[in-house]
C-alpha cells in the first residue's frame, strides 16, 4: 500500500527513542519530512543521526525542549514551521504520571499529573492547528489505560481517558478543516519505559526480571510484547490519505491484551 507521504511534514512529540521514534521513523520510511524533539541532547543527535541514515533524502528537524512546559512546545512547533513552512501531521506523544495509590497524592500531585499528562497534548494540538492550512492529520499516543486501567497506575487511568473525550469532540470541529484526529492506544511494548516497569514489578514481586517480562507477555493474545515499529506503522497509516475516513477513533495496539469486547 502506497501511503503517498512524500513531501508532508510531520511534527512528532518526545521522538529521540521509543515509540516516539518509532512513529518518526516509520512516517520518515513514507518520505515525510519530520521534526522531532527531546529533552536530551545526546539522544535527540543520536536520533537524527539513524533517521538521516536510514532515509536518505528526508529532512529532519530537531529542536530540543521539555513539552512539559508551554514554552517547549512553542519552540518545537517554531522548528517544524520555520523549516517547512507548514504541518501536515502531528503525533502527540507525551510521558505519564507516578506510580502509586490514591493515598499518596495531594492536591499539588493531581494538578501536577495534569500538566504532564493532558496539557502538552492540549498545546500541542493548540499550536499546530494554525499551520495546518490544507488539512491533515492529528495522532495521540495514549495507553491501554484509556479503556482497561492498569493496576498502580491511578493517575494515569484517571487522566488518559480525557484525551479520547477531547480528540471526539474536535472530530466534529475539525472535519470542517478537513483535518483528522485519532487515538492509538498501545499496549506492552519494547521500550526502555517498560523495561524500567518490569525491573520494579520483578523487585515488588520477589521474582526475576525474566518471569515478570513472560508474565507481561502472557496477558496479550499474541503471547508477547509488541515490536515498536508495529505500532510506527499504524501511526504511519493514519496520518495518510489512506485513512481518509477514519477520525475521532481510538484504535487499540496491544497484541489483544486489553479484554473488554467492544
Amino acid at each position: 500500500m502506497k501511503l503517498n507521504l512524500e513531501g508532508k511534514s510531520a511534527l512528532v512529540a518526545a521522538s529521540s527513542k521509543g515509540l516516539g521514534f518509532a512513529c518518526a521513523d516509520a512516517l520518515a520510511g513514507e518520505s515525510a519530512n519530520i521534526t522531532i524533539c527531546a529533552r536530551g541532547e545526546d539522544a535527540l543527535a543520536k536520533a537524527v543521526s539513524k533517521l538521516t541514515s536510514s532515509h536518505p533524502g528526508v529532512l529532519v528537524a530537531s529542536r530540543q525542549a521539555d513539552l512539559g512546559t508551554a514554552e517547549g512546545v512553542e519552540s518545537v512547533v517554531d522548528a517544524a514551521v520555520q523549516t517547512y513552512g507548514k504541518i501536515d501531521i502531528l503525533v502527540t506523544n507525551v510521558g505519564g504520571p507516578p506510580r502509586g495509590p490514591f493515598s499518596a497524592f495531594d492536591d499539588d500531585a493531581w494538578a501536577s499529573a495534569v500538566e504532564v499528562t493532558i496539557m502538552p497534548v492540549v498545546r500541542l494540538i493548540r499550536a499546530c492547528l494554525p499551520h495546518m492550512p490544507d488539512g491533515g492529520a492529528i495522532v495521540n499516543i495514549q495507553s491501554s489505560a484509556v479503556k482497561e486501567p492498569i493496576p498502580d497506575l491511578l493517575l494515569s487511568n484517571t487522566l488518559r481517558p480525557a484525551i479520547l473525550g477531547m480528540s471526539k469532540t474536535l472530530s466534529r470541529e475539525l472535519g470542517k478543516r478537513n483535518i483528522r484526529i485519532n487515538t492509538v492506544a498501545p499496549g506492552s511494548f519494547d521500550t526502555d519505559r517498560i523495561h524500567m516497569l518490569i525491573r520494579k514489578r520483578a523487585e515488588e514481586n520477589g521474582i526475576t526480571e525474566a518471569e515478570e517480562e513472560k508474565n507481561l507477555a502472557a496477558r496479550a493474545a499474541l503471547g508477547r510484547i509488541g515490536k515498536p515499529s508495529e505500532l510506527g506503522s499504524l501511526v504511519a497509516f493514519l496520518a495518510s490519505d489512506a485513512a481518509g475516513y477514519i477520525t475521532g477513533q481510538t484504535i487499540f495496539c496491544d497484541g489483544g491484551m486489553t479484554a473488554f469486547s467492544f
